[in-house]
């Protein structure tokens, strides 16, 4: 996926500040929601990309906004993090056994006003690639349980590697 895409997939004027604020980026891999974020956000915002595996941002750098490596597995260990302004989870969730479980323990280092963005397949049809699928029409219910009540589906592109297609959401209080 190229970087216009991801930001296509995620840009919404509710994510767009006069401040910096402070993001996650769960499973960020090599960092291109990390990135696409960056390009959202205002300077001196900082970005938290969190993955298991070190190096994955392989020196890439942003001017605008600090980009800082956590290499954590989100799911299960603590993390360092301030109170987030937000979370973005982009093809990252759908690895998650009890994503709602998951997302209650990560919401408790948010600010109450703070957003989740998900970029996920819409599929309800489970691969090996994609073992817990999370498809658009399960966002509602499962946020509604870790009290968040308003979701907004920002875009979406064709998948390469199946026929389903890819959403970006946001959610909010």
């Amino acid at each position: 996926m190229l970087l216009s895409e991801a930001i296509s997939l995620i840009k919404s004027p509710l994510i767009n500040s006069d401040i910096p604020v402070h993001w996650a980026d769960l499973g960020a891999g090599e960092g291109l929601f990390s990135f696409a974020l960056a390009d959202l956000l205002c300077s001196g915002s900082t970005i938290y990309a969190i993955d298991k595996r070190a190096g994955q941002l392989k020196g890439k750098k942003t001017t605008k906004v600090e980009i800082v490596e956590i290499i954590a597995d989100f799911e299960k260990d603590d993390l360092a993090v301030p109170l987030l302004d937000g979370i973005i989870a982009a093809n990252a969730l759908h690895f998650i056994a009890d994503q709602q479980i998951c997302l209650k323990r990560l919401a408790k280092l948010c600010r109450p006003d703070a957003h989740f963005i998900i970029v996920e397949y819409d599929t309800s049809s489970a691969t090996q690639w994609v073992p817990y699928p999370l498809p658009f029409s399960t966002l509602k219910h499962m946020f509604e349980g870790i009290g968040r009540s308003s979701i907004q589906r920002l875009g979406q592109i064709k998948s390469k590697y199946n026929s389903s297609n890819i959403y970006g959401a946001i959610i909010s209080v």
